[in-house]
């Protein structure tokens, strides 16, 4: 065996091991591709049946509350009324939600993150380190 061909068959071995390597890389984006486009079909189809499912949870709302109205008018109860109440109950009950979501909301805002962008370091924290301190001007 001579040198070149140590060489070539070094070269050959390096030529495989690159092709290989970029056949798995080749593989991995492209099962990535997929699975994002699997992924986004997914979300796409949860929204449409998350929509679907609060229009069939409202329709039933709505007629649970029509259901109610109407057993209470036979009993006697007046039905202006009972739909005023029922109105009533409806904006009580969506203001308590919109109340709900409006404290809620303030997490999406990362308020620690952004309290310790802005936190300015106390003197006692100053002192107890042993970084120097510049003056400020």
């Amino acid at each position: 065996m001579t040198p070149s061909d140590s060489a070539d068959d070094s070269a050959g071995d390096i030529r495989s091991v690159l092709h290989a390597v970029s056949t798995v890389i080749r593989d991995w984006l492209g099962l990535v591709a997929l699975e994002s486009r699997l992924a986004g079909l997914s979300v796409a189809r949860m929204l449409s049946l998350a929509i679907f499912a609060g229009l069939a949870l409202f329709s039933a709302w709505l007629l649970t509350l029509g259901a109610v109205i109407l057993i209470c008018a036979s009993l006697g109860y007046s039905l202006v009324g009972l739909l005023i109440a029922v109105a009533l109950f409806n904006l009580v009950l969506g203001c308590l939600f919109i109340s709900l979501i409006h404290k809620l909301s303030a997490n999406l805002l990362f308020p620690a993150t952004q309290q310790s962008f802005k936190r300015q370091p106390q003197p006692e924290e100053i002192e107890d380190s042993n970084v120097p301190v510049s003056p400020t001007v």
